[in-house]
């Protein structure tokens, strides 16, 4: 996995639009740049101030998302896989 990182991205929540419609989030195509990395690559140290459980924001660019089926899960889980170069802000809380 070299210096990457999976990340399980956060979910896209339902919003209004002006007329008080609720808008799914299937509807529009933009998904949260968000979520939470589940996983380091092989050259990625928690020296460099990443670590499983932080709570990241990334770009759109570069990334490689893929499905897991997971014993003891409804369905398969998505994983988003991205350099981290993509990363432009760390620790949100």
């Amino acid at each position: 996995m070299g210096e990457r990182l999976a990340i399980l991205r956060d979910v896209a929540s339902d919003s209004f639009d002006k007329e008080g419609l609720i808008v799914k989030p299937e509807q529009y195509k933009r998904a949260p740049l968000s979520g939470v990395i589940v996983c380091l690559g092989n050259k990625v140290k928690e020296e460099d101030g990443y670590y499983v459980g932080q709570a990241v924001n990334f770009n759109k660019f570069n990334v490689i998302e893929f499905q897991l089926d997971l014993d003891g899960h409804d369905g398969p889980i998505s994983l988003d896989v991205l350099s981290v170069l993509d990363i432009y802000w760390e620790d949100l809380k």
